[in-house]
């Protein structure tokens, strides 16, 4: 099911895909949502996770990085987590073993779970947002496309001309290109890493 993809993985399709009829399928899932969720079980399980090697910046990091894989690996996985109403075992699981880490490496239990929540939702809502852009739209053409257009066209009539072209540039080094993703989500993970290390100097 993770080949065909979360966002097309029909019950009929995934029947097909293992040469069996729906009936068959049905024997061993409740509904497609069963289905879904034991496929977000077996690419959370498949992930190679990192070890807490070396400090947590770098840690978490690596932690994001595996995510990140973890959804290229399986399309429409990023799509899934955002909308399920059930949270598999494995999933679960998974973000305990991070928190632990992070515990073990002098965090607060609070602080690590906050942590690794954030970085987990930004990682999930940026790789969403590159998908987004790849997107091709009415009248052909990507989101980014557009995007940078509307940018272009925005920028050429305010005031701060110079600020306007330089935001733009910026813009396009975000957006990256197509198949082709900026390191942008990783300067927000590291935003947020290092707003964690201002709170621990602050605290000391």
């Amino acid at each position: 099911m993770l080949e065909i993809g979360l966002d097309r993985a029909t019950t009929s399709a995934v029947a097909e895909c293992l040469g069996v009829d729906q009936s068959t399928l049905y024997r061993h899932i409740d509904s497609r949502e069963d289905m879904l969720d034991a496929a977000v079980a077996v690419a959370v399980g498949r992930t190679i996770w990192p070890d807490p090697e070396g400090n947590w910046a770098d840690y978490l990091r690596a932690c994001a990085k595996a995510m990140w894989g973890m959804f290229e690996a399986s399309p429409g996985l990023a799509q899934r987590l955002r909308s399920m109403t059930t949270i598999p075992e494995e999933l679960v699981m998974q973000s305990y073993r991070i928190v632990d880490q992070l515990t073990q490496l002098g965090f607060s239990l609070k602080d690590a779970a906050l942590i690794v929540d954030t970085i987990g939702d930004m990682t999930a809502d940026s790789y969403l947002t590159v998908e987004l852009l790849d997107r091709v739209v009415g009248g052909g053409g990507s989101y980014r496309d557009r995007a940078i257009e509307t940018m272009a066209h925005a920028g050429g009539i305010v005031p701060n001309q110079k600020t306007a072209a330089e935001y733009l540039g910026v813009m396009r080094y975000a957006m990256g290109e197509r198949g082709k993703p900026s390191a942008w989500w990783m300067d927000k993970v590291d935003l947020v890493i290092d707003g964690v290390a201002y709170r621990l100097c602050e605290r000391n």
